[in-house]
């Protein structure tokens, strides 16, 4: 939407977020070190907030945003598989991950909106787009 600039769509987006959400959102942030790369921050991000999830609400189903490509895909695949695996803080065994593009799952749209809007302050240090969503996000940088 921002690149078609389409603020006030964008700015409708953000509200609603901000409006709809369950009592606690999470962004976690890994910056990409030295050596690294974007599937090695995705699947440390992805780890946490799974576990998180799981750990605070019992959730055993994981929709995901499908990737580009089927690589990419089983790359957070082999996350839940390792995170299964684990012993502490580790999954139930019959913990799903289902990946689906966002026209077949409309809610997938929320965290994307709540990451960019994140993304805008942590990279462009403008505040205003998550702001409305500030008070009911916890932030983990990794």
């Amino acid at each position: 939407m921002f690149a078609r600039r389409e603020v006030e769509t964008l700015r409708q987006a953000t509200s609603l977020v901000a409006r709809q959400n369950d009592g606690l959102d999470i962004v976690v942030c890994a910056p990409i070190a030295a050596g690294d790369n974007r599937d090695d921050a995705r699947a440390r991000c992805l780890s946490f907030a799974a576990a998180k999830v799981h750990e605070d609400f019992g959730t055993q189903l994981f929709v995901l945003d499908s990737l580009s490509t089927l690589t990419e895909n089983e790359l957070d695949q082999r996350t839940f598989r390792a995170l299964r695996r684990r012993s502490v803080n580790g999954l139930h065994r019959d913990t799903v991950a289902h990946h689906c593009r966002p026209s077949a799952e409309l809610l997938l749209g929320l965290p994307d909106v709540l990451a960019w809007s994140y993304r805008q302050e942590h990279v462009r240090k403008d505040r205003s787009w998550f702001e409305p969503m500030r008070e009911f996000t916890e932030i983990t940088i990794l």
